[in-house]
């Protein structure tokens, strides 16, 4: 399983189309919907940006210029916490060096995930 899991992860597409650089809705536990952005990933789990309020319904288009204007929160998720809130792609755009720096500084400090 670690070695298929592994394949997945090292493959452009990710495991079920999650890549780094993604723009993604979330459901919540409130029923409610969360815009994230990939910023990386790894063999245990994923690592995210989330912006700005909660959406009613699902998005379908967002302005990634206008989710910048307001700081977003670094989460670190494992795989099936992520599956748990049914991501729904919306587009991607590169990653740029500087959205990895609170990923940094997790391998780093902490290593651990949400949950853990």
């Amino acid at each position: 399983m670690k070695d298929k899991l592994l394949e997945l992860v090292g493959n452009h597409t990710g495991i079920l189309g999650i890549t780094p650089g993604g723009y993604y809705s979330l459901r919540t536990g409130a029923g409610r919907y969360q815009i994230i952005r990939m910023v990386a990933i790894e063999e245990c789990g994923v690592h995210f940006v989330m912006y700005g309020k909660p959406f009613e319904e699902p998005p379908t288009h967002i302005d990634p210029q206008e989710l910048k204007q307001t700081p977003p929160l670094y989460m670190p998720f494992r795989w099936w916490s992520l599956f748990a809130m049914g991501p729904q792609y919306l587009m991607e755009e590169p990653v740029d060096p500087g959205e990895l720096a609170d990923y940094q500084r997790w391998k780093k400090e902490d290593g651990r995930y949400w949950g853990d």
